[in-house]
């Protein structure tokens, strides 16, 4: 694909991404459940001590909840509740949504993927919603552009970008941990040489160095019961529920289809084992993820 074009087609889908988001931001005229109870949390807290404390309590990870709790002290209600930060997340997520699709499969994978991402319903809906969904649609392609620069350069610095960016993936929501941990053994499987597993070690590291403050919070949430909702179902009729869903069939379908051409992509001869790699394992780590929402 000519190169300009390319860049001209990018560009116009970022737009859109943008438009849809921006226009779904000014008709939200109303807070559902879940916005108004963390919308009640920023007006409650007067320090970040006292935020920390809420959020602990609540059963959430704080990253999420630190910049919000910023942008109320600094911008006001008016700001959060007009969504402009959740807009700009959403829309950075289409864009390094094709970033990552560019550097695995080309141009035209990217633009596909691209266009899925911005006009998706459940993308554009979760990009305003005053939660944390939008970072976390955000960082988590970050995070396999961090993934993919450490399989390519094998260094300690991309080691350490990479613990960084999975420890705020984690410490935006806490499905993040699926897919790290995922990452990691994959990580472990391509490159079990001396100096594989110090860039893993650099990597955890970081990720432990990055989450420590944390660590007390999150070890006491996971010994209480806050949030009942939650417990992990081992149910095998996950995976009839989500075929089950009216919307789960053409998704089904849509990411079946999607999984056998990019393997017959990946395995081409030509294609490099780091992709090959990254692949898999940013599959397994996505239906791992599916299973554990739907459930």
């Amino acid at each position: 694909m000519n190169r300009r074009a390319y860049w001209v087609a990018a560009g116009a889908i970022v737009v859109l991404a943008l438009a849809l988001r921006a226009y779904h931001a000014a008709e939200r005229d109303s807070l559902w459940g879940d916005e108004a109870q963390e919308l009640g949390i920023l007006r409650s807290a007067d320090t970040a001590g006292e935020l920390l404390d809420i959020v602990r309590q609540d059963g959430h990870p704080p990253l999420h909840y630190l910049i919000e709790w910023g942008l109320y002290r600094s911008g006001g209600e008016a700001f959060v509740l007009a969504r402009p930060h959740l807009v700009a997340y959403g829309t950075l997520a289409v864009v390094f949504v094709m970033l990552l699709a560019l550097r695995c499969f080309g141009p035209r994978c990217a633009l596909v993927t691209g266009l899925l991402a911005a006009a998706s319903p459940y993308f554009v809906a979760y990009s305003t919603e005053l939660r944390n969904y939008a970072l976390f649609s955000m960082i988590g392609p970050l995070f396999g552009l961090a993934y993919l620069r450490l399989l390519e350069r094998r260094d300690r610095a991309g080691a350490i970008l990479w613990g960084v960016a999975a420890a705020a993936l984690c410490l935006t929501h806490y499905y993040g941990l699926f897919v790290v941990a995922t990452a990691g053994i994959f990580l472990l499987a391509h490159d079990r040489s001396r100096a594989g597993l110090l860039r893993i070690a650099a990597a955890a590291c970081a990720f432990l160095l990055v989450c420590a403050p944390w660590m007390p919070s999150f070890l006491w949430q996971t010994s209480v019961d806050l949030q009942a909702w939650a417990r992990p179902r081992t149910d095998p009729r996950i995976v009839l529920k989500i075929l089950t869903d009216p919307l789960g069939t053409p998704i089904a379908i849509a990411a079946g289809a999607s999984l056998l051409l990019g393997v017959a992509h990946v395995r081409r001869p030509e294609r490099p084992a780091r992709e090959r790699t990254a692949f898999f394992g940013l599959v397994f780590a996505s239906v791992g993820a599916t299973l554990v929402a739907f459930g």
